[in-house]
């Protein structure tokens, strides 16, 4: 065995052999795929770039090989702290409108960005008699286009694009019930409502108590629900929910409009002797029905840990099917209970090493259309029988309710 060999095996013995941290939980397809090519990936990567980089300069050494190994772990390294940058300077500020430009561009940079980084190790890893700047550009230019078009394969099938392949048409375009205003929190700290396609957004309220930095930072929420009045039952408050997770966390309800609506007119948020549930009685990951959609066939449900399995369809188990061996096994305020439903198929997701894009607040109309929340603060609709997708403002927090005049003050 020559040593240029032995040197190679050893360097990959080492890096196979370094302490790792064991996880109990399963993951997702995402993750194990970023393992995979974080840890393994790249070494094959480096032996396939080392091997075209000795062919095109007649190379006889097995220290390129080792060299283009070295430059993808560098690469990779550097690529996290780029996308990190990236992700806080720019892609905070995507939305549904400019995502598949803005995704095609962080592709096409972080592949110049790959270019560029392994630039230098090209021109070490070539021979002294045709060492050149730049033709070292040049062939680095060719060998990162092969392994890319190698990773983004990989992640294709790793991840979750469906996003993507949705149609993003006008909220006009995406029907929902007559008569139907969206309350939401404006990015300016205001409350406001919107009907489709009849008015603009009317300012209404304003936020009674923002979250401070450090609560947003500790996975607090804000966001808006109707409940039914002490007093007067038959009539329902507008109120500010402010909410987290955290075992030791303070959960809120504030004030906002009282004696609102009536409370057949809202999407009502029912309390048990429970306060700290996010949603009340009812399932904070299932679309919430408003009104006729409790009858429906089918909910929509989110996962609130793994973005990448975005909205997944679900519908109601066959009569003569065995039900489920799942818990909790009690229905919720809405009537669901996991035993009795069962998962059709993933609508739609977005989860990569360049965006993830989680979901929260899926509201289900009678039509069977949803409004749900986007990450960046998106208030989107969609029709999962066209596929049709919209943005409808840039806010969160929101509610629904039920305006014979929708434009009233």
């Amino acid at each position: 065995m020559t040593s240029g060999k032995s040197k190679i095996i050893l360097g990959l013995m080492t890096t196979l052999g370094l302490p790792c941290t064991a996880l109990a939980n399963a993951g997702t397809p995402l993750m194990w795929g970023a393992i995979g090519h974080l840890a393994l990936g790249n070494i094959f990567i480096g032996i396939l770039e080392g091997n075209i980089l000795r062919w095109r300069n007649n190379g006889k050494g097995y220290q390129t090989v080792a060299l283009m190994i070295f430059a993808n772990y560098f690469s990779a390294f550097c690529g996290m702290f780029i996308i990190g940058a990236l992700d806080a300077l720019w892609a905070c500020n995507w939305t549904l409108l400019n995502l598949k430009t803005n995704f095609f561009l962080m592709v096409v940079s972080l592949w110049l960005a790959t270019v560029l980084l392994e630039w230098p190790f090209v021109w070490l890893a070539m021979g002294k008699e045709v060492r050149r700047w730049s033709k070292a550009l040049k062939i680095s230019f060719i060998l990162q286009s092969v392994s890319y078009v190698l990773l983004v394969g990989w992640y294709m099938l790793c991840g979750n694009h469906s996003l993507l392949t949705c149609k993003i048409v006008s909220p006009e375009e995406i029907g929902i019930p007559d008569n139907v205003c969206i309350y939401y929190i404006a990015n300016d700290d205001f409350i406001y409502k919107t009907h489709i396609g009849k008015d603009s957004p009317v300012k209404i309220a304003q936020l009674p108590r923002k979250l401070r930095d450090d609560e947003i930072s500790d996975g607090y929420e804000a966001f808006l629900i109707f409940l039914s009045d002490e007093v007067e039952p038959a009539k329902a408050n507008l109120m500010e929910r402010t909410y987290t997770r955290r075992a030791f966390g303070r959960s809120d309800l504030i004030p906002v409009i009282s004696r609102f609506e009536d409370t057949d007119r809202v999407l009502l948020t029912p309390f048990g002797k429970d306060q700290n549930r996010k949603y009340g009685d009812c399932n904070p990951y299932i679309g919430r029905p408003f009104r006729n959609a409790i009858a429906s066939n089918y909910r929509f449900y989110y996962d609130n840990i793994f973005a990448e399995f975005g909205i997944i369809l679900m519908k109601k188990r066959e009569k003569d099917s065995t039900p489920r061996n799942i818990y909790p096994k009690e229905a919720d305020a809405n009537g669901f209970s996991w035993q009795h439903w069962q998962e059709d198929r993933i609508l739609f997701a977005l989860g990569s090493p360049i965006a993830v894009w989680g979901i929260r607040n899926i509201i289900h109309f009678e039509n069977d259309t949803i409004l749900f929340e986007f990450k960046n603060h998106q208030i989107c609709l969609f029709d999962y029988r066209t596929r049709r997708i919209a943005l409808l403002a840039r806010g969160y927090g929101a509610t629904v309710a039920i305006e014979a005049n929708p434009t009233k003050d």
